[in-house]
């Protein structure tokens, strides 16, 4: 039966590049697409996916291994994106045996049920926590590590509850006796009315149903359902937790008392209600974001040495950075002074339309603006020198935005998906960058529909920067209407499907600074050959097609060239991943003997590919090589093959035949994956000799190359048979 689980650099606009540093991407038969990092010890921990995940089917069954490594960690948020077939639908997650930690927030919000085995040792931060309809943790009632009770999952090792079901917890929660401390957002959802503790307890206790922790002095959870409108914290509280009023469902107005020192991130996220927070004068430390997704006013009092609100706008007083708008109203001006805009300052909202930034400003932080889908005046001034992570991402009414040359880095997912949701929206039209860019990163302007031209400045203002500006990974992947990205000279790498998906962009010049492209960099523009600049070191272009001198690697064949039959140069000793990736016209390839890896996917969706001979010498066939060839119905691999990737024709149709040498790897591989093989018997060469593999994998020597080929030997000379010929002992 044919192997259905694959290394894959996901197709097209998914691609990431394949190193230790970065997430690989894994896909299955049935198009479940896993994420996962290689870990020091060669083990597999899967990571966050940043898209969706649909599967068929009411079980999602984790693989114990991908693509050879065993998994042994599922990381933060590593299977939150996954969704049944008909978003909703319930299903159950086993985790395989083998795995030994689950990350924060792994889980997905559909998931009924879980299978959690034994090896197990390490559970984050409520990984449970949107998995509201959850009714079971799914461990055995003999778990080395972990136990159940009262509705909680408690760490054995030091008694810790980290999660509870909010389908089995509501009304009064007693805390059971033997916890001794409470992981944060371990009540997340639970429609608790009021917490109670036993009097003795020793590190916790509960007042007026609201828990704390005795030593730290620390508000843990306020119940998500307890009634009133308004609440004090007791003096004497030194801190507020993470989550600890998580979406309070009654709760309109919150005094903070001046014992109060520190208030941990989204300690009042999703609180929609919550008009009204008074900040006392000890707080000298707030965790971002602490109001997320809840627009709550906020006062602080005058002795307060760190912190202040002014006209809507909460500061931190060290660093002029604004932290928290809470201010209404379509139009802000920030003060002049201010430094930066912090992380998390104006989410989600989604009445603001203009903002006027100060020439103070030298950073605008992550999530700054996420999601202010109104916002359509924007002026960046030149004094920012970094945009952080996701900072405009979805804000659907930007139109033009120009990017001051004072910018040095623009971070992941900054513009990502601008797209317009209603009305008259524009999403973001076009973009203007500085010449002088270090850093576009990955996903930087991914997904922006409406994204006609990007284009750079004729200088760089700073007048200081030298070249190697970075284009990160996916950086314009999928912008559909993008026509116009002529890169400046001083770009120095062109990260993995960095303009995928991007069908429509005119061809440009690759710089002669680029020394770097990532796989798949250009997937699915239609270009019909590539040129470079004069000068141009490290890449070169022979017939339109784009190649790497140094390791004389082709990159990258144009996706829209017209011929049907395209013949490798001789001398290529490397197929780049995807190098071939959707050339949909190509009937046939003829690779030269000189080349001896086939990267992975590098000849994926060449649908219109029939017959392909992989020549003597090459000893690498790469992971989904020809992922839905779906016109192929031969191949011929060679016996120099050592290496052969899962799914090198998955979704390529039934009829494959095989040719392989008799005895080869490729036969044997051949024959336990369920193909047709046809046995090659002629010789095979190596040097000067040739040779046929035996049944028991060893080889015989039966000639020379050359039948014309005369040794001239001198007296006392020998001529020496090698102990190993192909790869295989000679007997």
């Amino acid at each position: 039966m044919k192997k259905l689980c694959l290394i894959v650099l996901v197709l097209l606009t998914l691609l990431v590049a394949a190193t230790a540093e970065t997430p690989r991407e894994v896909r299955f038969a049935d198009g479940i697409v896993y994420s996962y990092a290689v870990l020091e010890d060669g083990t597999a921990e899967i990571v966050a996916y940043p898209f969706s995940r649909p599967f068929s089917g009411g079980v999602l069954t984790v693989p114990a291994q991908l693509d050879g490594h065993p998994v042994s960690r599922i990381g933060e948020k590593g299977l939150r994106s996954f969704y049944a077939n008909g978003s909703g639908a319930p299903f159950t997650v086993v985790i395989p045996e083998g795995v030994v930690r689950i990350g924060d927030d792994a889980f997905p919000s559909d998931m009924t049920a879980v299978v959690i085995p034994d090896s197990v040792t390490d559970i984050g931060r409520n990984p449970f926590v949107f998995a509201t309809r959850l009714t079971d943790f799914g461990i055995s009632e003999d778990h080395p590590a972990f136990r159940t009770e009262n509705g909680a999952l408690i760490r054995r090792s030091d008694n810790c509850l980290i999660a509870c079901l909010p389908s089995a917890v509501s009304g009064e929660y007693t805390i059971p006796d033997s916890v001794e401390r409470v992981g944060a957002r371990a009540f997340d959802y639970c429609g608790i009315t009021a917490f109670r503790v036993s009097p003795e307890h020793p590190s916790l206790e509960a007042v007026d149903g609201v828990l704390y922790d005795r030593a730290e002095h620390r508000l843990i959870a306020y119940p998500r359902n307890r009634e009133g409108a308004s609440f004090a914290i007791p003096e004497g509280t030194v801190s507020v937790g993470e989550h600890a009023f998580c979406s309070a469902r009654y709760l309109w107005e919150l005094s903070i008392p001046d014992s109060v020192t520190v208030l941990m991130p989204e300690a009042f996220s999703n609180c929609t209600h919550l008009h009204s927070v008074a900040i006392g004068a000890g707080v000298t430390e707030i965790g971002t974001p602490v109001f997320y997704d809840s627009r709550t006013a906020v006062t602080v009092a005058g002795g307060n040495p760190c912190f202040e609100a002014v006209d809507g706008m909460l500061f931190r007083k060290a660093d002029r950075c604004l932290v928290y708008w809470f201010g209404d109203g379509e139009t802000l001006e920030i003060p002049s002074g201010t430094a930066a805009i912090g992380d998390w300052a104006f989410s989600n909202n989604m009445g603001l339309t203009h903002v006027l930034i100060p020439d103070s400003v030298t950073r605008i932080g992550d999530w700054a603006f996420y999601r202010c889908m109104e916002l359509t005046d924007l002026v960046i001034p030149n004094s920012v020198t970094d945009i952080g992570d996701s900072a405009f991402r979805q804000c659907a009414s930007l139109g033009e935005v120009r990017i001051p040359d004072s910018v040095a880095r623009i971070g992941a997912w900054a513009f990502a998906e601008c797209n317009p949701m209603y009305g008259e929206q524009t999403g973001l039209t076009r973009v203007t960058l500085p010449a002088g860019i270090e850093v576009i990163g990955d996903y930087a302007f991914l997904h922006n529909s409406s994204l006609t031209a990007v284009t750079f400045s004729t200088g760089d203002a700073t007048g200081s920067r030298t070249a190697g500006g970075r284009i990160g990974d996916h950086a314009f992947g999928r912008c559909e209407r993008l026509t116009v990205c002529a890169l400046p000279e001083g770009i120095s790498e062109i990260g993995a499907s960095a303009f995928a998906g991007s069908f429509r962009l005119t061809p440009f010049t690759i710089p002669a600074s680029v020394t770097a492209i990532g796989a798949g960099a250009f997937g699915s523009v239609q270009w019909e050959g590539f040129t470079v600049a004069p000068g141009q070191e490290t890449f070169d272009v022979t017939d339109g097609v784009l190649y790497r001198k140094a390791d004389h690697c082709l990159i990258a064949y144009p996706y829209t060239r017209e011929a049907e039959t395209f013949t490798i140069p001789r001398g290529t000793a490397a197929i780049a991943p995807l190098a071939f990736n959707g050339a949909f016209r190509l009937r046939t390839v003829v690779i030269p003997d000189s080349v001896k890896t086939v990267g992975d996917m590098a000849f994926a969706n060449c649908v219109g590919l029939e017959t392909i001979d992989i020549p003597n010498g090459v000893t690498e066939l790469g992971s989904c090589a020809f992922y839905w060839c779906r016109s192929l119905t031969r191949i011929s691999l060679p016996a120099s093959l050592t290496r052969i990737g899962d799914g090198v024709f998955l979704l390529c149709g039934d009829g494959i035949t095989v040719k392989a040498p008799r005895g080869s790897e490729a036969a044997v591989w051949a024959a336990e994956n369920g193909y047709a093989c046809e046995y090659i018997e002629e010789p095979l060469i190596d040097g000067m000799f040739t040779y046929v593999l035996l049944e028991d994998g060893t080889a015989e020597v039966t000639g020379l190359a050359d039948p014309q080929l005369t040794v001239d030997l001198r007296c006392g000379s020998v001529l020496k048979i090698p102990e190993r010929i192909g790869g295989r002992p000679v007997s």
